[in-house]
């Protein structure tokens, strides 16, 4: 049995490690056992077998009633699969609460393939509603009956779980059924489950002891006959309390076969219960009554960890063979002391609760406080020591070792962050007080680069300030200021990056990792990745590129972080506007992130490759990534996720599906708002003003654009850049003043893209540029941007940056290669012109324009669809609508439509209005 257990629990850890490899307390998997001493609750058991076809079972009462043990005995006695999970105060927390479900579900089915462990591993906690949508699309794929039963529900208050379970209960898949125990009822909507008979409860009435079944409890304990009589007045004076009756049990075994087994008891049930307590620890020998006092400030505990708090050092060095940890634990066996296993393998034990807490209540009343800390420390310290960190935290707060405690965690927190355990991190700095955390400069550093993994960009720039006010006292050679300058660096690097500072950056990454431990593996990754791509910042690609791959060839990184590596691999080759090695790369480095389930990773490479094959005009390729970014959108890094659906949306707008486009902005907009991805939302509303742009619809790009912050980060590696949006919108307007205020704010943008060899964003502006000249006027400058940005995008094959500026940009295409005079442009022109529509390509193009014949509308239209496109060239014939509708054998109404469709994206009201404007951008002749 116990190799049968090993090998479960093994596969257990593996199954629900994840990403973080949160290592799980799989004691709280197994079900308390039946033991043979347990009277059968046989009238309970019947009834809750009669209503398994109901979605829930709520067993709710006060401590001691048996609930923990009427739940146990029903699922033994059930011949379907079952799971159970003990939930303790630590699980009022989301992503720790779902993790301990799924471990649950798995020990029950343990090749179930689970998608939502993926939302565990993403870099934000998903939703309550989105994690049970995935929970119930993985319960569903179970097809026979099963109970999930939650031991100690009474301790979760966190109000997204219970949001999470009335879900579950709301959209009960047709065979599981979720058993609730605890002392009260969860934030629930009993009542109306109950109204539609949806639910069992057993209540304290139902679980107190008959005078049966008090006779049968006391005939297996004491293993002698009970009068009937004896039984009722135990039952009535005990209120058929069954922990009172088995206190009251273990008290008579002292007592001679001849004697009375009347309860002589006055008062009320506690005082029965506390006189019964005091009855069986008083035929305790001193030492084993001391053990167990000691023995009850754990919640959990194994030999070992008995005998660490239970011995001084001064008594292990006297220690006699006899009382060890093993010896200890066997007499509460044999004497059957409330003692609960834990496990299949006999090594982890805990009091029943009510037991647990009179224990403690006696502890500190024959204890002085001195000692009962001491007790805590040393639980604290062997905690420590065997890598159980939360719980050694718990016992040193407790302790009042504040210092302790916040010591620990600033030793663990950098082998936390080497494998992406944010989520458990962030738990750690919560659980320390507030004041504590902020009084550490380690740990303050810590918050800033929770706050790089969270996109909290004002952790980012505060939390450093604050570190090194905190060490500004001590020498600049004392260890602490050292290496709180090491890793304030890394977050200056970052802060020096977005600010197109690079040789700053570089510096200061360059001396941090001078200073920083060799243990700091992800923030030392960090100070490599500023290097590499600041070089890139520099015009230095080639040692850019070099830089990481030295680190990857060094095999001290963890899987997680050489992933890591190969997404800014992926940063520095866009930038460098090379498409064809960012698709290299991307390619190479999801393989690794897909088999290690890195979802923060695996989001950034399928935005990579999609973006890279959108700009080459490789929709098909495109989107097969950006979809499966949108599928898994719960457990996708916001940033990368909200840039990846922009160009899906384009995708759509290019396929004439502009509901779909609009749609999974909406969608994306309303995650971002719940979640509080400031960024990731500020960008989507950016490009719904770009997308009103793109479909012509100048008056409703207006209006979005107010209150939208376009310029909320600098731009960066990102294909869609928010700022050129509202010069777009300038330039959509088309009167003089709007035009030169949008050639002076590209020209400033384009210097200082210029100047950091943003590539990426340069060829945006230039091409943009080309564009404004012509509206002006200006032909010369014109085809000298266009040249010039052409030359940037034709070595990473560029298509879609000019193909999106439409009709406008494909003239331009064709006069620049008319006047081409051994620029080598030909070939990646046609290219270029090869995606546009025939109606567009083969249409001659008009020269520059005038100011007095310059049409206001829009610079960078969406292309009419084919069918569009169709209609406006008969629009402008003298066929009547009827007559146009007959030669495309439609019906007026869809001809209708497309009419609409057509004024809208002309932005003009009538059909003589559309033939001019159509005319005007060589739409038709």
């Amino acid at each position: 049995m116990n190799q049968k257990n090993h090998a479960r629990d093994r596969h257990l850890a593996e199954r629900t490690a994840g990403a973080e490899s949160v290592p799980l307390l799989l004691t709280k998997l197994y079900r308390p056992p039946v033991t043979p001493d347990l009277e059968q609750r046989t009238r309970l058991l019947s009834r809750l077998d009669q209503r398994r076809h109901r979605p829930l079972t709520l067993i709710s009462a006060p401590a001691g009633y048996g609930k923990t043990m009427l739940a146990s005995m029903w699922l033994e006695s059930c011949s379907c699969p079952s799971a159970w999970l003990s939930l303790d105060e630590a699980d009022n927390d989301l992503h720790s609460f779902v993790s301990y479900l799924l471990a649950a579900v798995l020990s029950a089915f343990p090749t179930l393939e689970l998608k939502t462990q993926s939302l565990l591993d993403a870099p934000t906690v998903a939703s309550a509603p989105v994690l049970a949508r995935y929970l119930l699309n993985d319960l569903a794929q179970i097809e026979e009956r099963f109970i999930l039963a939650l031991d100690d529900v009474h301790l979760i208050h966190e109000q997204a779980i219970c949001e999470l379970l009335g879900e579950l209960l709301h959209h009960s898949p047709p065979f599981l059924h979720l058993v609730l125990v605890g002392r009260h009822d969860p934030d629930l909507p009993i009542p109306s489950l109950r109204a539609r008979s949806q639910v069992t409860e057993v209540r304290a009435q139902d679980l107190r002891f008959t005078p049966e079944e008090t006779a049968g409890l006391l005939r297996q304990m004491l293993l002698r006959e009970v009068d009937e009589a004896v039984a009722a007045e135990w039952t009535r004076r005990t209120e058929g309390w069954v922990t009172a009756l088995r206190l009251a049990a273990l008290s008579l075994r002292h007592r001679d076969w001849s004697d009375d087994l009347a309860l002589n008891i006055e008062g009320d049930n506690r005082y029965i219960q506390e006189y019964l307590l005091a009855e069986v620890l008083s035929h305790l020998p001193a030492a084993k009554q001391a053990w167990l006092l000691k023995t009850s400030i754990l919640d959990r505990f194994c030999a070992p960890l008995i005998e660490a708090v239970c011995l001084s050092d001064s008594d292990k060095s006297v220690r006699l063979a006899n009382v060890t940890g093993e010896v200890f634990i066997s007499r509460l066996k044999r004497e059957n002391l409330f003692l609960v296993p834990l496990d299949g393998r006999g090594e982890w034990f805990r009091f029943h609760h009510l037991f647990q807490r009179h224990l403690l209540g006696l502890l500190e009343t024959q204890l002085g406080t001195a000692e009962v800390v001491a007790l805590r420390r040393r639980a604290s310290r062997w905690y420590a020591e065997n890598g159980l960190i939360e719980e050694a935290l718990q016992h040193a707060l407790a302790a009042g070792d504040v210092q302790v405690a916040v010591h620990l965690v600033e030793q663990e927190r950098h082998g936390l962050m080497n494998t992406e355990q944010w989520h458990r991190l962030e738990r750690w700095l919560k659980l320390l007080p507030a004041d504590a955390v902020a009084q550490s400069p380690l740990l303050t550093n810590t918050r800033a680069f929770l706050g790089m993994f969270r996109g909290q960009d004002r952790e980012i720039s505060i939390a450093p300030q604050e570190a090194k006010r905190l060490v500004a006292t001590l020498s600049p050679e004392a260890a602490m200021a050292q290496l709180v300058q090491a890793e304030t660096a890394v977050s200056q690097g970052v802060l020096d990056f977005l600010a197109s500072q690079p040789a700053r950056a570089i510096a200061g990454a360059q001396r941090s990792l001078e200073l920083l431990p060799a243990q700091a593996l992800y923030i030392r990754s960090m100070a490599v990745a500023i290097v590499a791509v600041c070089l890139q910042m520099q015009g230095d690609l080639e040692q850019g590129v070099a830089v990481i791959r030295e680190a990857l060839a060094d095999p001290i990184w963890p899987a997680s972080i050489r992933a890591r590596m190969g997404h800014y691999l992926c940063i520095a080759h866009f930038q460098e506007g090379d498409l064809a090695s960012v698709l290299r790369s991307a390619s190479e480095y999801l393989v690794l992130a897909e088999q290690l389930q890195l979802a923060e990773s695996r989001s950034d490479f399928r935005y990579q490759l999609g973006s890279a094959h959108y700009l080459r005009n490789e929709l098909a390729q495109a989107e097969s990534y950006l979809l499966a970014l949108w599928q898994d959108r719960a457990t996708s890094a916001p940033t990368y996720l909200a840039m990846g659906i922009i160009a899906l949306a384009l995708i759509y707008l290019s396929q004439d599906r502009l509901g779909e486009a609009e749609q999974v902005i909406d969608r994306l907009s309303a995650q971002f708002r719940e979640t509080g991805d400031t960024f990731a939302l500020a960008s989507t509303e950016a490009f719904r003003v770009e997308l009103a742009l793109r479909t012509g619809d100048l008056a409703g790009a207006r209006r979005l654009s107010q209150g939208v912050e376009f310029d909320l980060r600098p731009p960066t590696w990102f294909f869609y850049v928010p700022q050129l949006t509202p010069i777009k919108l300038l330039l959509a307007e088309g009167t003089g003043s709007n035009l030169d205020e949008a050639r002076t704010r590209l020209d400033a943008l384009g210097e200082q893209m210029r100047r950091i060899h943003r590539i990426n964003v340069l060829i945006d502006v230039l091409a943009l540029l080309a564009l404004v000249n012509n509206a002006l006027g200006d032909e010369p400058a014109a085809m000298e941007k266009l040249g010039a940005a052409l030359t940037l995008g034709q070595p990473g094959g560029f298509i879609r940056t000019f193909f999106d500026l439409g009709a406008p940009m494909a003239g331009l295409l064709v006069r620049l290669k008319e006047q081409q005079t051994g620029r080598g442009l030909a070939a990646y022109i046609d290219q270029i012109l090869a995606a546009f529509p025939d109606e567009i390509r083969e249409t001659k193009k008009p020269g520059p324009a005038r100011p007095d014949d310059q049409p206001p509308g829009m610079p960078v239209p969406a292309l009419l669809t084919r069918r569009e496109l169709q209609i406006a060239k008969l629009l402008a014939t003298d066929l009547s609508l009827q007559e146009i509708a007959a030669s495309l054998v439609v019906a007026p109404a869809t001809l209708y439509t497309h009419t609409k469709n057509i004024y809208r994206k002309l932005d003009v009201h009538k059909r003589e209005e559309a033939v001019q404007r159509a005319r005007q951008m060589g739409l038709v002749h």
